[in-house]
């Protein structure tokens, strides 16, 4: 096994998603770019786990305040999960939410509240569908 090896990835990809959890971001966000590079490399842009780590930097780089940066990798993100999972998918709903953040951290609120709307939209619909009123 190496750094290339699926597994090794997926790793790599969950221990930079530790770190963001403890809100360590500048040690996860040298794990998600080399983790990120190499998913684009090997697996290519529309794969879940490319998607995964580009999510978990995107928001480290929101945190360490670059977010010029942290939009281009949460929009990558979105719609990429958008496209390959679906827009009501659990993980799309969550890049829907992180690139939320980011707009209104940028002052861009209107933009911000329509992907929000949209998002918890869909969720109340995942809801609905797993449990259905009698």
């Amino acid at each position: 096994l190496g750094e290339r090896d699926p597994g090794s990835l997926a790793s790599a990809a969950n221990y930079a998603g530790l770190l963001a959890d403890l809100e360590r971001w500048s040690e996860a966000e040298p794990v998600a770019r080399q983790a990120l590079s190499v998913c684009r490399a090997d697996l290519g842009a529309q794969n879940a786990l490319t998607m995964k780590c580009a999510n978990i930097l995107g928001n480290a780089e929101m945190a360490l305040d670059r977010c010029r940066e942290a939009e281009v990798l949460l929009r990558e993100a979105f719609q990429g999960r958008c496209e390959l999972l679906g827009d009501s998918h659990p993980d799309t709903l969550e890049s829907a939410t992180n690139l939320a953040a980011l707009l209104y951290k940028q002052g861009r609120v209107e933009e911000a509240d329509k992907i929000q709307h949209e998002s918890l939209a869909r969720f109340r619909e995942q809801l609905r569908a797993r449990r259905p009123t009698q």
